[in-house]
């Protein structure tokens, strides 16, 4: 069993106690995404504030090595350090991360050098606001809160309120790209889809996240890059026809 799975198991588990669950500050509380070499975790820290944690093991796959999926990783996070948009998932900080059996504590250092990731057991990570919600959630939800106070399953005005929200969903969304596209160095996302929107109640904007196949338009990138959380790799997902 791998440290992911562990963790896994002991969130499962309830094991609150575990060292595994005890990212530096954060305590480790639900899992959220699965991609195989990377996970997304719910993390809270000491004051009570929920953020989101992805945890990254750079491994050698097909033809990319290791080094390629970590530079990969690395960028996505460079990426996301430089926009700073209301509809765009916001990063917080970033490093790498080892566990110590031995100490039975995580050993982590912030800050992604290039040889963050030099030891094999290591893994990468960045913590960025927790969005509960994915954009696929919004419509049931509003579905529900309008099947309580009608008679009928199905009315008018819920299909009005299905308008609005889905309208709000696409401009949201188009700020986020145009954001993308007007900066000094233009930004394609290039996986757009349902699986990467999120839903932010406080303040009820819809959120664009996981810029994992991101890169500069005209500027080559490695043979492939690493693999996106399960929710955002989708077999049927549609791209933009624009390559956002």
């Amino acid at each position: 069993m791998n440290i992911l799975e562990k963790i896994s198991s002991a969130i499962l588990a309830q094991d609150w106690e575990n060292p595994l669950l005890s990212f530096g500050p954060y305590q480790i509380i639900e899992k959220k995404g699965d991609g195989g070499q990377a996970q997304v975790f719910r993390i809270q820290h000491p004051i009570g504030k929920s953020f989101a944690l992805k945890l990254y093991h750079p491994v050698p796959e097909e033809t990319v090595t290791a080094a390629e999926n970590a530079e990969n990783f690395t960028r996505e996070v460079g990426l996301l350090a430089k926009i700073n948009h209301k509809n765009i998932v916001a990063i917080k900080t970033a490093g790498s991360a080892s566990f110590n059996a031995q100490e039975s504590k995580w050993s982590i250092v912030e800050g992604l050098s290039p040889d963050a990731h030099s030891l094999s057991d290591a893994f990468l990570f960045y913590v960025m606001d927790y969005v509960p919600l994915r954009a696929s959630d919004v419509f049931p939800i509003a579905k529900k809160r309008f099947d309580s106070t009608k008679e009928t399953p199905i009315h008018a005005d819920f299909c009005e309120r299905k308008v609005e929200i889905f309208e709000r969903l696409i401009r949201h969304i188009c700020d986020a790209i145009i954001h993308c596209h007007t900066q000094s160095k233009p930004l394609a996302h290039k996986d757009i889809k349902a699986d990467n929107i999120l839903f932010r109640g406080e303040d009820s904007n819809f959120v664009l996240a996981d810029f994992g196949f991101a890169r500069h338009p005209g500027k080559r990138r490695s043979r492939r890059t690493h693999r996106p959380c399960e929710r955002a790799r989708s077999p049927r997902a549609r791209r933009c026809p624009l390559g956002s």
